[in-house]
């Protein structure tokens, strides 16, 4: 299946930058490393990473894009710098996209 952005389909209108976030919760400190999709649409990520300096933030960075398949320099922290829970902008995906391949990569 062809996934250019040409194939696409253009939006019948306008996203606004709410629609291109994607929600994480974050478990800094965890003893084992992983993404997962939750229930709500979200991600979960758990990091060994401490909450000190921003290792926690870029460590989730880091991951989701591993997760996403994206390059780490497409996944931007938007809000949440000092909360367990973020918003992501990941460039040129929807969040359903990235959930999408979050779920793929992680099989």
């Amino acid at each position: 299946m062809c996934t250019s952005a040409c194939s696409r389909t253009p939006p019948s209108a306008p996203e606004s930058r709410s629609e291109r976030l994607l929600r994480v919760h974050v478990r800094p400190g965890a003893r084992a490393e992983c993404v997962s999709v939750t229930d709500d649409g979200g991600l979960l990520v758990a990091t060994r990473a401490r909450a000190v300096d921003g290792r926690a933030n870029e460590a989730v960075r880091r991951l989701v894009a591993q997760a996403a398949g994206v390059p780490l320099r497409e996944v931007l922290l938007v809000h949440g710098e000092r909360s367990r829970t973020k918003l992501l902008q990941i460039a040129n995906l929807t969040p359903q996209e990235a959930l999408a391949n979050v779920e793929r990569n992680s099989r």
